[in-house]
């Protein structure tokens, strides 16, 4: 099932929630708990390496980094979005 996903900043995305299904992302899940290196892993995982890539672009600055908080925090948003009663 796709889901349709927009965060209070304006990112839009569409989620394939089957891909919160799997075995690998509990486990990168549970490694991420332990320790935020894993985020950029996640992130590939329940978006994709394209709609990761948007997401740095949304977020990334005049001077062309990605803030690491900003990038926390919005994902941290669209899991809370994906796992919200429709």
């Amino acid at each position: 099932m796709i889901k349709e996903i927009t965060t209070k900043s304006g990112f839009s995305v569409s989620v394939d929630t089957d891909k919160l299904d799997d075995m690998e992302l509990v486990e990168a899940l549970a490694e991420l708990n332990e320790n935020d290196i894993y985020m950029p892993k996640v992130a590939t995982m329940v978006l994709g390496r394209e709609d990761k890539c948007r997401l740095y672009d949304h977020l990334r600055t005049e001077k062309g980094n990605v803030p690491v908080e900003a990038f926390t925090n919005e994902f941290t948003e669209i899991m809370e979005l994906l796992g919200a009663k429709n």
